[in-house]
Formats: structure tokens, C-alpha cells, sequence
């Protein structure tokens, strides 16, 4: 059985994996109002090095950590569901990063408005799955703490 303070250490590594995405998602909201005149190259690879390793670190410690604790007190389908949702996510982001590699170097103006466009679903995606998140996965985590 967790104590307290394990189960505060793992509330405050939950708040800065969904902060860290949230980040991610400002950065990829920035790049994709830039395109395709304004767009920073250093930024765009940063964010195309970034992305999944970030994303893929968030899910592992929701799936491997949260998820389990969770299990007797949450609705199965609900974590089911957000486990979907990682997985489409871990596509699509290497989608973006392909494409967003691809413009970087390509610069095709007509890719830049399918580019921007496929950035906007994605960051709007997860941010409503970071949304939900903060709102009901952490405050069950909260919760658990104090039974």
C-alpha cells in the first residue's frame, strides 16, 4: 500500500508531465500560427525532437503509475478510454513530426496550411485530454490520498 507522501510525490510528477504537454501544446499552437512566413526552424526542431519523447513519458507514468492506483475507484472504462486516446496520440504525433521535418526542409507552401492544420487537432486533442485529466484523474489521485 502507498503512504501519503508517495502518493503526494506522485500527484506533483502527474501536475508536471500535464504541464510539460501543455507547454508543448503553446509551442506547436505558436509554430503553427507562424506558418508559413514566420516559422522559426530552430523552434520547429526542437518541438519535432520533443514531442513524442514527451507525450510517450507522459502516458508511461499515467499507464504504469496512475492508472493502477486508480483502478478500484475510477470507472475502467474511463482509464480504457484514455488509454485509447494515448495511443492515437503517439501516432499523430509522429505524424506531425514527419511533416513538420519534412516542411522544415521541403518549405512547400501548400503544405503549410496541412501542416498548421494537423498541428491545431493535435494540440486541441490533448489539451481537452489534459483538461480532463487535471480536472478528474488528479483529484482522484487527491483523493486517494487522504483514504
Amino acid at each position: 500500500m502507498h503512504n501519503v507522501s508517495s502518493h503526494q510525490e506522485l500527484a506533483r510528477e502527474f501536475r508536471g508531465h500535464l504541464s510539460r504537454q501543455a507547454n508543448l501544446c503553446d509551442r506547436l499552437e505558436r509554430l503553427a500560427d507562424s506558418l508559413p512566413d514566420d516559422l522559426n526552424v530552430q523552434e520547429s526542431l526542437y518541438v519535432a525532437q520533443s514531442l513524442l519523447p514527451t507525450v510517450v513519458m507522459a502516458h508511461r507514468f499515467e499507464e504504469d503509475r496512475i492508472f493502477p492506483l486508480l483502478r478500484k475507484t475510477a470507472s475502467l472504462s474511463t482509464l480504457d478510454r484514455l488509454g485509447f486516446e494515448h495511443m492515437g496520440d503517439e501516432e499523430y504525433a509522429n505524424d506531425i513530426i514527419l511533416a513538420l521535418r519534412a516542411y522544415v526542409s521541403e518549405r512547400r507552401s501548400a503544405d503549410a496550411e496541412t501542416l498548421a492544420w494537423m498541428m491545431r487537432g493535435f494540440f486541441e486533442a490533448l489539451r481537452r485530454h489534459i483538461a480532463f485529466e487535471r480536472e478528474h484523474i488528479l483529484p482522484m489521485l487527491e483523493k486517494k490520498m487522504l483514504s
